[in-house]
């Protein structure tokens, strides 16, 4: 659910008209956790999320989303393409603190071929072939992969995690000068 700058929104009558139990409030554009509440849909946790979003709502557009509980079992797995090519993943701590990039709890993992495949439709879907992109992916209840973010301003490419893919971007980058 996207909410406007400005607007005023009713935190649990959204929960409740969603079936949502738990879900996790963002500023539409952010910096890795910066803004990011988990909500719990009763008492104080409920009061405290509706002061979190009428503060961000007045500088920021917000996202509303259903918490899924495999970002703590699965994790957030970020797929990194350089070049238009996939390279490497890594996959973040849920609700990491702020941190330099690598610095957070972030660990080099092996995406399976189906992260992969619906990664890299997302990579291609961009107008023109980007240097780099991440496409973060987390799995829902039933275990589905769901793209939640497509990075193509300064992501954490995670470089120091794959030393090959510090390599293949100095290339990518050589080519475009």
């Amino acid at each position: 659910m996207w909410l406007s700058r400005g607007q005023s929104a009713d935190l649990r009558a959204l929960l409740r008209e969603r079936g949502w139990k738990q879900a996790v409030i963002k500023p539409g554009v952010g910096l890795a956790t910066r803004g990011v509440m988990r909500v719990d849909g009763s008492g104080s946790g409920l009061r405290a999320a509706q002061a979190h979003t009428a503060a961000l709502l007045i500088e920021h557009d917000v996202m509303v989303q259903p918490y899924l509980s495999s970002v703590e079992r699965y994790g957030e797995r970020a797929l990194v393409f350089i070049d238009g090519k996939y390279s490497h993943a890594a996959q973040k701590t849920a609700f990491q603190p702020l941190a330099p990039a690598g610095e957070a709890g972030e660990t080099l993992i092996v995406a399976d071929d189906e992260e992969i495949a619906i990664a890299s439709r997302v990579a291609a879907m961009t107008d023109d072939r980007a240097l780099y992109a991440r496409v973060d992916l987390v799995r829902d209840d039933d275990g589905q992969p769901l793209v939640i973010e497509l990075e193509l301003v300064e992501p954490s490419l995670f470089l120091s995690l794959y030393q090959p893919a510090a390599e293949r971007f100095a290339d990518a980058l050589q080519s475009v000068l």
